[in-house]
C-alpha cells in the first residue's frame, strides 16, 4: 500500500497552480461557448471522503466538473490519456489515477483506495470514457468498478449531471450560438452494500451500478436517461 499511495502525484504547488490555470480556461470557454446553468451546490459536502460520480456524454464533463469541486479532487483517467499529444498535459492536471480499460487494475483501486483513506475525494464516470467521434446523448449501461470502489471503501456518493453536453453542442456552434447546459448536483448517498459470494455477489454489483446510475439519471430529462428511467 505505501508504495501505491506514493506513486500518487502530490498536489504540489506547481501541479495546483496548474490546475487553476486549467480552471481559469474552462471558465472562459464555459462563458463564451456554453448558457450554463448550475443547481443543487448547496448539495455539496464540506468534505471528503467521498466519491463524485459524473455522467460523460462528451468533453464538457471532464473539463467543468473541477470548476464546481471545491476540493482537491483525483480524477481517474484511461491511461492512454495521459501521453496523449494534444489532451495530456491537462489530463495530467485533474487526473492523478490512470486506469487500464477492459481489466481489473487493483493499482488503480490501490491509488484510489489510497485517496479516500486520507479523507480524500474521487471523481468517477461510472460509463468510461467517450471517443471524439462517438459522443452521446443519453446514459449508458456503467461498468463495475464504481460501484466495487465505493462498497469497498463504504464512503458517500455525489452525483453530478450534465445535461445538454453531448454531441448536441456542435449543431449550437456551428450555427455560432452558445450551447445549453445544465450542470446539476444531486444529494450524496450511500454507503453501498455489496454483499453475498458467486453470482450473487456479481448480481448485487450490478444492482448497485444500476443504483449509482439511476441517482444520476434522476438529475437529467427523460431523454437523456438511456435505460434508467426514473
Amino acid at each position: 500500500m505505501p508504495q501505491e499511495a506514493a506513486a500518487l502525484p502530490a498536489m504540489t504547488w506547481s501541479r495546483r497552480l496548474q490546475r487553476r490555470f486549467l480552471i481559469l480556461l474552462a471558465r472562459l470557454a464555459a462563458f463564451f461557448l456554453l448558457r450554463l446553468t448550475v443547481r443543487g451546490q448547496e448539495n455539496l459536502p464540506s468534505s471528503g471522503p467521498l466519491i463524485v460520480v459524473i455522467n460523460h456524454f462528451g468533453w464538457i464533463e471532464p473539463a467543468l466538473a473541477p470548476v464546481f469541486l471545491p476540493y482537491d479532487v483525483e480524477f481517474l483517467a484511461a491511461h492512454n490519456m495521459f501521453e496523449h499529444p494534444w489532451v495530456g498535459w491537462i489530463v495530467r492536471g485533474y487526473a492523478g489515477i490512470p486506469v487500464h480499460r477492459g481489466e481489473v487494475d487493483r493499482k488503480a483501486l490501490r491509488m484510489a483506495a489510497a485517496v479516500l483513506a486520507k479523507g480524500g475525494v474521487l471523481a468517477i464516470f461510472p460509463e468510461g470514457g467517450v471517443q471524439s467521434r462517438s459522443f452521446r446523448s443519453a446514459l449508458i449501461r456503467p461498468r463495475p468498478g464504481t460501484a466495487f470502489l465505493a462498497a469497498q471503501q463504504a464512503v458517500p456518493i455525489l452525483p453530478m449531471a450534465f445535461s445538454g453536453s453531448g454531441q448536441e453542442v456542435f449543431g449550437c456552434w456551428k450555427r455560432l450560438r452558445r450551447a445549453p447546459v445544465t450542470l446539476t448536483i444531486g444529494r450524496p448517498f450511500g454507503p453501498l452494500t455489496i454483499t453475498g459470494h458467486g453470482a450473487a455477489r456479481r448480481q448485487a454489483l450490478d444492482d448497485a451500478s444500476d443504483l449509482i446510475m439511476e441517482h444520476l439519471a434522476a438529475l437529467l430529462p427523460p431523454n437523456e436517461r438511456g435505460p434508467f428511467p426514473c
